[in-house]
């Protein structure tokens, strides 16, 4: 395991000195529909929808880096980090991707004005 990390962290380019991890707690309302055929592919009782952990994985982590899933019950996590390199996807959930695959999420400030930040 350890050998897979470090193969990964030494694929990734490299960050700035003053660089700080910093990400604020997720708080959105996440609804998936469990109509997608993904989603619809297996049953299993306990299944999340793959759209809605892609948001997490947007929100909390950079291009490259690993993602963790101990349990792996339906591999849905990995379905959502994998589909989190395809623009038309990261798209249909509301993100903007720019030309350089910076993605941007859609907020809204207290008065209802939305706008795109990274």
């Amino acid at each position: 395991m350890n050998d897979f990390i470090n193969e990964g962290e030494n694929l990734k380019p490299e960050k700035p000195e003053d660089y700080h991890y910093h990400r604020e707690p997720f708080a959105a309302d996440v609804k998936e529909g469990k109509n997608d055929p993904v989603y619809n592919t297996h049953s299993y009782h306990t299944k999340v929808p793959h759209k809605a952990i892609m948001r997490y994985i947007l929100h909390y982590t950079e291009p490259g880096d690993i993602v963790f899933d101990g349990f792996c019950g339906t591999g849905m996590t990995g379905v959502a980090a994998h589909m989190c390199g395809d623009r038309q996807t990261i798209e249909s959930l509301g993100y903007r991707v720019e030309k350089n695959g910076t993605i941007l999420q859609q907020k809204s400030d207290e008065s209802g004005i939305k706008s795109n930040t990274a």
